[in-house]
Protein backbone atom coordinates (compact mmCIF):
# COMPACT_ATOMS: atom_id res chain seq x y z
CA UNK A 1 0.00 0.00 0.00
CA UNK A 2 1.22 3.20 -0.79
CA UNK A 3 1.04 7.03 -0.16
CA UNK A 4 -2.13 9.06 -0.10
CA UNK A 5 -2.59 12.42 -0.31
CA UNK A 6 -5.21 13.79 1.77
CA UNK A 7 -7.53 17.04 1.19
CA UNK A 8 -9.42 18.92 4.12
CA UNK A 9 -11.70 21.97 3.67
CA UNK A 10 -14.15 21.75 6.38
CA UNK A 11 -14.23 25.51 7.37
CA UNK A 12 -11.41 28.02 6.64
CA UNK A 13 -8.47 25.86 6.91
CA UNK A 14 -7.70 24.76 3.64
CA UNK A 15 -5.27 21.52 3.62
CA UNK A 16 -3.39 19.09 2.23
CA UNK A 17 -1.36 16.28 3.58
CA UNK A 18 0.75 12.93 2.45
CA UNK A 19 0.55 10.43 5.06
CA UNK A 20 1.66 6.34 4.37
CA UNK A 21 0.76 3.20 5.23
CA UNK A 22 2.29 3.27 8.46
CA UNK A 23 0.42 6.46 9.10
CA UNK A 24 4.13 8.34 9.31
CA UNK A 25 3.02 11.80 8.02
CA UNK A 26 5.25 12.58 4.90
CA UNK A 27 3.58 16.41 4.76
CA UNK A 28 1.06 18.50 6.05
CA UNK A 29 0.28 21.97 4.94
CA UNK A 30 -2.78 23.97 6.23
CA UNK A 31 -3.22 27.37 4.91
CA UNK A 32 -5.21 29.22 7.49
CA UNK A 33 -7.78 32.66 6.54
CA UNK A 34 -7.35 34.43 9.95
CA UNK A 35 -7.26 37.84 7.75
CA UNK A 36 -9.98 36.92 5.92
CA UNK A 37 -12.49 36.65 8.67
CA UNK A 38 -10.52 38.56 11.60
CA UNK A 39 -12.54 41.84 10.80
CA UNK A 40 -16.02 39.86 10.57
CA UNK A 41 -15.07 38.28 14.16
CA UNK A 42 -15.98 35.09 12.89
CA UNK A 43 -16.15 32.93 9.49
CA UNK A 44 -17.85 34.35 6.38
CA UNK A 45 -18.91 31.05 4.13
CA UNK A 46 -18.79 32.79 0.97
CA UNK A 47 -15.28 34.18 1.82
CA UNK A 48 -13.93 30.82 3.37
CA UNK A 49 -15.09 29.27 -0.10
CA UNK A 50 -13.80 31.59 -2.16
CA UNK A 51 -10.02 31.72 -0.21
CA UNK A 52 -9.99 28.26 -0.96
CA UNK A 53 -10.63 28.12 -4.25
CA UNK A 54 -7.65 30.46 -5.23
CA UNK A 55 -5.10 28.61 -3.44
CA UNK A 56 -5.73 25.15 -2.82
CA UNK A 57 -3.76 23.34 -5.71
CA UNK A 58 -1.08 25.64 -4.63
CA UNK A 59 -1.47 23.53 -0.88
CA UNK A 60 -1.78 20.55 -2.80
CA UNK A 61 1.58 20.75 -4.45
CA UNK A 62 3.46 22.36 -1.55
CA UNK A 63 2.45 19.00 0.35
CA UNK A 64 3.73 16.91 -2.42
CA UNK A 65 6.66 18.81 -2.41
CA UNK A 66 7.44 18.69 1.20
CA UNK A 67 6.78 15.11 0.65
CA UNK A 68 9.52 14.91 -1.57
CA UNK A 69 6.66 13.10 -4.10
CA UNK A 70 4.75 13.85 -6.98
CA UNK A 71 1.18 13.09 -8.04
CA UNK A 72 2.21 9.47 -10.09
CA UNK A 73 4.19 8.34 -6.72
CA UNK A 74 0.50 8.59 -5.01
CA UNK A 75 -1.74 5.60 -4.39
CA UNK A 76 -5.03 7.32 -3.54
CA UNK A 77 -6.65 10.77 -2.70
CA UNK A 78 -8.75 11.22 0.14
CA UNK A 79 -11.59 14.25 1.19
CA UNK A 80 -13.65 15.53 3.72
CA UNK A 81 -16.77 14.77 1.73
CA UNK A 82 -18.84 14.76 5.81
CA UNK A 83 -18.93 17.47 7.45
CA UNK A 84 -17.98 21.51 7.39
CA UNK A 85 -19.83 24.44 5.48
CA UNK A 86 -21.02 23.48 2.71
CA UNK A 87 -19.60 25.72 0.11
CA UNK A 88 -15.82 25.12 1.61
CA UNK A 89 -16.31 21.05 1.45
CA UNK A 90 -17.59 21.46 -1.84
CA UNK A 91 -13.93 23.09 -3.18
CA UNK A 92 -12.28 20.28 -1.24
CA UNK A 93 -14.27 17.51 -2.55
CA UNK A 94 -14.58 18.74 -6.56
CA UNK A 95 -10.58 19.08 -6.06
CA UNK A 96 -9.93 15.89 -4.71
CA UNK A 97 -12.17 14.15 -7.41
CA UNK A 98 -10.72 16.11 -10.39
CA UNK A 99 -6.71 14.89 -9.21
CA UNK A 100 -8.47 11.19 -8.69
CA UNK A 101 -10.31 11.33 -12.21
CA UNK A 102 -7.34 12.60 -13.82
CA UNK A 103 -4.73 10.39 -12.51
CA UNK A 104 -6.71 6.93 -12.28
CA UNK A 105 -6.54 7.04 -8.28
CA UNK A 106 -9.09 5.80 -6.20
CA UNK A 107 -10.92 8.39 -4.12
CA UNK A 108 -11.67 7.74 -0.78
CA UNK A 109 -14.26 9.54 1.31
CA UNK A 110 -13.41 10.56 5.25
CA UNK A 111 -16.01 12.02 7.56
CA UNK A 112 -14.12 15.18 9.38
CA UNK A 113 -14.93 14.34 12.81
CA UNK A 114 -14.21 10.53 12.65
CA UNK A 115 -10.60 11.98 11.44
CA UNK A 116 -10.61 13.72 14.55
CA UNK A 117 -10.83 10.81 16.14
CA UNK A 118 -8.10 9.37 14.28
CA UNK A 119 -5.67 11.99 14.87
CA UNK A 120 -5.28 10.17 18.32
CA UNK A 121 -5.42 6.62 16.96
CA UNK A 122 -2.53 7.71 14.60
CA UNK A 123 -0.20 7.63 17.29
CA UNK A 124 -1.62 5.85 20.06
CA UNK A 125 -2.69 2.17 18.28
CA UNK A 126 -4.31 0.93 21.93
CA UNK A 127 -7.28 3.13 20.56
CA UNK A 128 -8.03 0.64 17.61
CA UNK A 129 -9.76 -0.96 20.52
CA UNK A 130 -12.77 0.37 22.72
CA UNK A 131 -12.06 3.55 24.23
CA UNK A 132 -14.08 7.15 25.09
CA UNK A 133 -13.48 10.23 22.75
CA UNK A 134 -13.67 14.18 23.94
CA UNK A 135 -14.04 15.53 20.49
CA UNK A 136 -14.28 19.53 21.37
CA UNK A 137 -13.43 22.45 18.74
CA UNK A 138 -14.99 25.17 17.39
CA UNK A 139 -18.06 23.10 15.34
CA UNK A 140 -18.74 19.86 17.66
CA UNK A 141 -18.21 19.03 21.07
CA UNK A 142 -19.28 15.62 21.76
CA UNK A 143 -18.70 12.50 24.07
CA UNK A 144 -17.99 9.72 21.67
CA UNK A 145 -18.32 5.56 22.73
CA UNK A 146 -15.90 4.27 20.17
CA UNK A 147 -16.48 0.54 20.28
CA UNK A 148 -14.57 0.36 17.29
CA UNK A 149 -12.95 1.92 13.86
CA UNK A 150 -16.11 3.06 12.48
CA UNK A 151 -18.62 2.01 15.06
CA UNK A 152 -19.63 5.35 17.10
CA UNK A 153 -21.81 5.92 20.00
CA UNK A 154 -22.23 9.36 20.39
CA UNK A 155 -23.16 9.87 24.59
CA UNK A 156 -22.80 12.99 25.11
CA UNK A 157 -22.98 16.56 22.86
CA UNK A 158 -23.51 20.25 23.30
CA UNK A 159 -27.01 21.85 23.67
CA UNK A 160 -26.16 24.71 22.05
CA UNK A 161 -22.80 26.32 21.79
CA UNK A 162 -19.31 24.45 21.43
CA UNK A 163 -16.24 24.89 23.54
CA UNK A 164 -14.56 26.12 20.76
CA UNK A 165 -16.74 28.87 20.09
CA UNK A 166 -17.11 29.94 23.73
CA UNK A 167 -13.28 30.29 23.62
CA UNK A 168 -13.58 32.81 20.91
CA UNK A 169 -16.89 34.12 22.25
CA UNK A 170 -15.11 35.23 25.86
CA UNK A 171 -11.96 36.30 23.55
CA UNK A 172 -14.20 38.58 21.55
CA UNK A 173 -15.52 40.21 24.71
CA UNK A 174 -11.54 40.44 25.93
CA UNK A 175 -10.53 42.21 22.59
CA UNK A 176 -9.17 38.91 21.27
CA UNK A 177 -8.77 39.21 17.54
CA UNK A 178 -10.46 35.71 16.38
CA UNK A 179 -10.07 33.54 16.34
CA UNK A 180 -9.17 33.40 20.14
CA UNK A 181 -8.84 29.76 21.33
CA UNK A 182 -4.83 30.33 21.62
CA UNK A 183 -5.16 33.82 22.97
CA UNK A 184 -7.41 32.91 25.47
CA UNK A 185 -5.21 30.35 26.62
CA UNK A 186 -2.01 32.43 26.38
CA UNK A 187 -3.64 35.12 28.48
CA UNK A 188 -5.10 32.77 31.21
CA UNK A 189 -1.36 31.29 31.94
CA UNK A 190 -0.85 35.03 33.32
CA UNK A 191 -4.37 35.15 35.06
CA UNK A 192 -5.85 33.50 38.53
CA UNK A 193 -8.62 30.69 37.68
CA UNK A 194 -10.40 31.59 40.88
CA UNK A 195 -10.85 35.62 40.44
CA UNK A 196 -14.45 34.90 39.63
CA UNK A 197 -16.67 31.84 40.48
CA UNK A 198 -17.99 31.21 36.93
CA UNK A 199 -20.83 29.35 36.52
CA UNK A 200 -20.44 25.10 35.26
CA UNK A 201 -23.13 24.49 33.05
CA UNK A 202 -24.75 21.56 33.29
CA UNK A 203 -21.70 19.66 35.79
CA UNK A 204 -23.89 17.88 37.89
CA UNK A 205 -27.51 16.97 35.99
CA UNK A 206 -26.44 13.50 35.42
CA UNK A 207 -26.00 13.59 32.06
CA UNK A 208 -23.20 13.53 29.45
CA UNK A 209 -24.44 16.48 27.64
CA UNK A 210 -22.96 20.11 27.93
CA UNK A 211 -23.90 23.45 27.08
CA UNK A 212 -21.37 26.30 27.06
CA UNK A 213 -23.82 29.81 25.94
CA UNK A 214 -25.12 30.26 29.85
CA UNK A 215 -21.64 30.65 30.59
CA UNK A 216 -20.39 33.07 28.08
CA UNK A 217 -23.25 35.70 30.03
CA UNK A 218 -21.50 36.21 32.91
CA UNK A 219 -18.20 36.45 31.56
CA UNK A 220 -19.40 39.36 29.21
CA UNK A 221 -20.67 41.29 32.11
CA UNK A 222 -17.39 40.86 34.14
CA UNK A 223 -15.24 41.86 30.82
CA UNK A 224 -17.58 44.42 30.16
CA UNK A 225 -16.86 45.97 33.72
CA UNK A 226 -12.91 45.88 33.49
CA UNK A 227 -11.67 49.24 34.00
CA UNK A 228 -8.15 48.33 31.99
CA UNK A 229 -7.11 45.05 29.79
CA UNK A 230 -4.92 44.43 33.12
CA UNK A 231 -7.49 42.57 34.66
CA UNK A 232 -8.10 40.52 31.27
CA UNK A 233 -5.91 37.53 32.41
CA UNK A 234 -7.83 36.26 35.62
CA UNK A 235 -11.26 36.82 33.04
CA UNK A 236 -9.65 34.66 30.94
CA UNK A 237 -8.14 31.90 33.66
CA UNK A 238 -11.48 31.76 35.30
CA UNK A 239 -13.51 31.15 32.49
CA UNK A 240 -10.93 28.59 31.26
CA UNK A 241 -10.98 26.59 34.40
CA UNK A 242 -14.77 26.77 34.10
CA UNK A 243 -14.92 25.17 30.58
CA UNK A 244 -12.25 22.61 31.57
CA UNK A 245 -13.71 21.67 34.49
CA UNK A 246 -16.65 20.45 33.12
CA UNK A 247 -14.81 18.84 29.85
CA UNK A 248 -12.99 16.78 32.43
CA UNK A 249 -15.90 16.14 35.09
CA UNK A 250 -18.00 14.45 31.76
CA UNK A 251 -15.40 12.65 30.13
CA UNK A 252 -14.05 11.03 32.79
CA UNK A 253 -17.84 9.94 34.34
CA UNK A 254 -18.34 8.77 30.73
CA UNK A 255 -15.51 6.17 30.83
CA UNK A 256 -16.73 5.32 34.35
CA UNK A 257 -20.82 5.01 33.43
CA UNK A 258 -19.41 2.51 30.34
CA UNK A 259 -16.41 0.83 31.89
CA UNK A 260 -14.07 2.18 29.83
CA UNK A 261 -10.34 2.60 30.74
CA UNK A 262 -8.72 4.36 27.50
CA UNK A 263 -9.77 7.71 27.00
CA UNK A 264 -8.26 10.09 23.75
CA UNK A 265 -9.31 13.64 23.12
CA UNK A 266 -8.96 15.51 19.61
CA UNK A 267 -10.15 18.60 17.84
CA UNK A 268 -9.05 22.29 18.35
CA UNK A 269 -9.79 22.55 21.87
CA UNK A 270 -7.61 19.31 22.86
CA UNK A 271 -4.52 21.90 21.97
CA UNK A 272 -5.51 23.90 25.58
CA UNK A 273 -2.95 24.17 28.01
CA UNK A 274 -4.71 23.40 31.17
CA UNK A 275 -6.92 20.50 29.24
CA UNK A 276 -3.81 18.58 28.79
CA UNK A 277 -2.95 19.23 32.26
CA UNK A 278 -6.05 18.60 33.98
CA UNK A 279 -7.40 15.36 32.58
CA UNK A 280 -4.41 13.17 32.75
CA UNK A 281 -3.73 13.90 36.41
CA UNK A 282 -7.65 13.50 37.06
CA UNK A 283 -7.72 10.17 34.91
CA UNK A 284 -4.59 8.75 36.36
CA UNK A 285 -6.45 8.89 40.04
CA UNK A 286 -9.00 6.62 39.03
CA UNK A 287 -6.95 4.12 36.62
CA UNK A 288 -7.76 5.54 33.34
CA UNK A 289 -5.51 6.21 30.52
CA UNK A 290 -5.56 9.37 28.44
CA UNK A 291 -3.89 9.93 24.47
CA UNK A 292 -3.75 13.69 24.04
CA UNK A 293 -3.90 14.06 20.13
CA UNK A 294 -0.27 16.32 19.45
CA UNK A 295 -1.46 20.17 18.75
CA UNK A 296 -0.13 19.81 14.96
CA UNK A 297 -2.92 17.06 15.06
CA UNK A 298 -5.40 18.73 16.83
CA UNK A 299 -6.90 22.05 14.57
CA UNK A 300 -8.54 21.26 11.19
CA UNK A 301 -5.57 19.06 9.15
CA UNK A 302 -5.79 16.91 6.27
CA UNK A 303 -2.87 14.41 7.70
CA UNK A 304 -5.84 12.77 9.66
CA UNK A 305 -8.01 12.76 6.48
CA UNK A 306 -5.16 10.92 5.01
CA UNK A 307 -4.32 8.90 7.53
CA UNK A 308 -7.97 7.88 8.47
CA UNK A 309 -8.41 6.93 4.04
CA UNK A 310 -5.10 4.48 4.95
CA UNK A 311 -6.82 2.37 7.39
CA UNK A 312 -10.08 2.49 5.06
CA UNK A 313 -8.34 1.49 2.05
CA UNK A 314 -6.61 -1.44 4.73
CA UNK A 315 -10.16 -2.22 5.48
CA UNK A 316 -11.27 -2.69 1.69
CA UNK A 317 -12.83 0.77 1.27
CA UNK A 318 -13.67 1.28 -2.74
CA UNK A 319 -13.09 4.05 -4.71
CA UNK A 320 -16.22 6.40 -4.79
CA UNK A 321 -15.48 8.60 -7.78
CA UNK A 322 -18.97 10.32 -8.04
CA UNK A 323 -18.41 11.65 -4.45
CA UNK A 324 -20.76 14.40 -2.93
CA UNK A 325 -20.41 16.73 -0.50
CA UNK A 326 -22.83 16.16 2.33
CA UNK A 327 -21.66 18.08 5.84
CA UNK A 328 -22.59 17.64 9.00
CA UNK A 329 -23.78 13.45 7.71
CA UNK A 330 -23.94 11.37 10.79
CA UNK A 331 -20.75 9.62 12.25
CA UNK A 332 -19.96 6.34 11.53
CA UNK A 333 -22.48 3.18 10.24
CA UNK A 334 -24.39 3.92 13.32
CA UNK A 335 -25.28 7.38 12.07
CA UNK A 336 -24.71 8.94 15.20
CA UNK A 337 -25.85 12.18 15.75
CA UNK A 338 -23.62 14.80 17.48
CA UNK A 339 -24.68 18.68 16.42
CA UNK A 340 -26.90 20.13 18.47
CA UNK A 341 -29.66 20.98 16.38
CA UNK A 342 -29.63 16.58 15.89
CA UNK A 343 -29.73 15.92 19.23
CA UNK A 344 -34.02 15.26 19.60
Amino acid sequence: MGLVLGIETACDDTAAAVVDADFNVRSSVVWGQKQTHEAFNGVVPELAARRHAEVIMKVVEQALDEAGVGLSDISAVACNNQHGLIRSVVVGVSTARGLAVSQGLPLIPVHHVEAHIFSAIMTNPDLFNEHICLAVAGGHNALIHVHGMGDYEVIGRTLDDSAGEAFDKVGSYLGLPFPAGAQVDALARRGNPRAYAFPRPKLKDGTLNFSFSGLKTPVRMVAEKLQSQGGAPDVAASFERAVVDVLVAKTLAAAEQRGVTRVSVAGGVACNTLLREELPREAAQRGIAVTLTPPKLCTDNAAMVAGLAQYKLREGAQSTLDLDATPNAPLGRRGANYRPNQAG
